[in-house]
């Protein structure tokens, strides 16, 4: 089951999940669990897509959440080690562009 360091890393990912419509990302934080490298391969290009939006939100000032750096660090950290501890870390490291 992955364990986060924080509630806000939780908070931040359903935020963009619900945003980013991705339902693979609200599955992982509702159940604490993934069922498949497809899966992975789901939430690592999504983990992307979020770390844009932010970008973008950060350029025009409509960011829900400060100090977004930190927290995508925080995510990207508790998902690479969930990841790689249940063996599907090359699904993961094969979605990083």
């Amino acid at each position: 089951m992955i364990q986060f360091s924080h509630e806000k890393e939780k908070e931040i990912l359903l935020h963009y999940a619900n945003l980013l419509s991705n339902s693979d990302v609200i599955s992982l934080v509702d159940k604490g669990l993934v069922k498949d490298r497809d899966q992975v391969a789901s939430i690592a290009r999504f983990y992307w897509e979020m770390v844009d939006k932010s970008v973008e939100e950060d350029e025009l000032g409509t960011g829900a959440y400060d100090n977004m750096e930190k927290w995508l660090e925080r995510i990207y950290t508790s998902l690479h080690i969930y990841f790689n501890n249940i063996g599907l870390e090359e699904a993961w490291e094969s979605e990083i562009p």
